[in-house]
């Protein structure tokens, strides 16, 4: 390990962990302008999970990509990428108008996103100290949350100064375009910040055919990779990007201001981060196997309350209406749910993902996991739009099932990798 590595494993931590900013910064930003773009473009439900989900499939693209990428140009050349890539596709998102032209650039803004998602954890552990691995991997998850609180910030500001997400500031463009200029801008700032971290110390055998190596007998794919693709899967399917993306849209359709949805949002956030700073304290001193069980078992029960709460909606004629027991079971069972994900299946799958594998497969692996995280990403934000119109109660019983799936997954299947050191 390099001088620089081992004296400022902290400080280069935290600067590739501005990748995860950026990744949720966008997805607030996305929950922010939602209203607006649904309504400066009269968008159909359908319209408005392509575009939610659209930069998903460009996150599973450029996770996908990035993997044997890092493999021959090294992780921070790709984070460099990522970050332009990110400042384009955000820029000229805010720019265009036209559904499809839209959903180009998601798609391009997604796969900058995703190509960091895939090497900046990697990167944090291989960096880290065997003692503190699981303390700097939660950065990342921090930094996400974080950057989600931030971005409902400005979405927020820029709406109110505005009056709606759709209505344009007093220089002209709809707010929910500058929302996203925003993003372009913190994007561009994250490109010299990783053109100054220096390379991780674990070498990579670069090969002709990197993803053959992950070939076995369970069905085409050694049992590891499995693990691995289960528990990122299982990290999406709980329904935590609905949470993220949607939660303006839903406390707005059950009757909430828009000025009440932005707080009940924020406060979701700010809750999030809280459980992330706990994670940090603990993740070095608990199991990781342990932490996930744990909240599994609590997300279960949390997914359960929303979906119980949200079954007693009722259709006022033009609009929705939740009781106000039922709204206030439903406040504190989606941060219930905050708090879990936030300790335990939010960060820990990020660290956990880039321990199961030795290093001649940690980093095609991974890339392979991360897309399948977002694929899965894609698949829930995708289909909510459609499922919440045929019920909020359905919607967060599917979640809740795939919750106490994730329960018995981790119970079962999962093996311990707290305090073992990366091959």
């Amino acid at each position: 390990m390099s001088n620089q590595v081992r004296t400022h494993p902290t400080r280069l931590a935290l600067g590739a962990s501005v990748g995860g900013f950026l990744f949720g910064y966008d997805t607030s930003t996305m929950n922010a302008a939602v209203p607006g773009i649904r309504t400066v473009l009269a968008l159909g439900a359908g319209s408005v999970g392509f575009l939610a989900a659209i930069g998903l499939i460009g996150c599973a693209i450029g996770a996908w990509m990035a993997g044997p990428a890092a493999a021959r140009y090294g992780r921070t050349r790709i984070m460099v990428i990522a970050g332009a890539v990110i400042a384009v596709g955000s820029l000229a998102f805010a720019a265009s108008s036209r559904l499809i032209v839209m959903g180009a650039f998601r798609l391009a803004t997604g796969m900058g996103i995703g190509a960091a998602s895939a090497v900046v954890p990697g990167y944090i552990a291989e960096i880290s100290p065997t003692e503190i691995r699981g303390r700097l991997g939660t950065f990342w998850q921090f930094a996400i949350v974080v950057g989600q609180l931030a971005g409902l910030v400005v979405g927020y500001v820029m709406t109110r100064w505005a009056g709606s997400e759709g209505a344009s500031l007093p220089w002209g463009g709809a707010a929910w375009r500058w929302m996203f200029v925003a993003a372009a801008v913190l994007a561009i700032v994250y490109v010299p910040i990783a053109r100054l971290l220096p390379p991780p110390p674990v070498q990579y055998r670069v090969e002709r055919r990197p993803l053959s190596e992950l070939r076995g007998p369970r069905l085409g794919l050694q049992g590891v990779v499995w693990i691995g693709l289960l528990l990122a899967a299982f990290q999406q399917l709980v329904g935590i990007s609905v949470v993220k993306t949607y939660s303006n849209t839903i406390w707005q359709a059950v009757g909430a201001a828009t000025t009440s949805a932005f707080t009940i949002s924020m406060v979701t956030v700010v809750i999030s981060i809280l459980s992330t700073v706990v994670a940090i304290a603990i993740m070095d001193r608990v199991g990781r196997r342990t932490l996930l069980t744990i909240g599994a078992a609590a997300m279960t029960v949390a997914l359960a309350g929303l979906a119980l709460c949200f079954s007693t909606v009722t259709d006022t004629g033009d609009t929705l209406s939740l009781g106000r027991g039922a709204m206030i079971g439903a406040l504190v069972s989606m941060n219930l749910f905050a708090i879990a994900f936030g300790i335990t299946w939010g960060p820990v799958m990020w660290l956990m993902v880039n321990e199961l594998f030795d290093s001649r497969l940690r980093i095609t692996a991974v890339a392979v996991c991360t897309a399948g995280n977002w694929l899965t990403n894609w698949l829930v934000v995708r289909t909510f739009p459609l499922l919440a119109e045929a019920g909020l109660g359905l919607a967060y019983g599917f979640f809740a099932l795939f919750a106490g799936l994730a329960f018995l997954f981790a119970f079962r299947v999962l093996p311990e990798t707290r305090g073992t050191a990366l091959r």
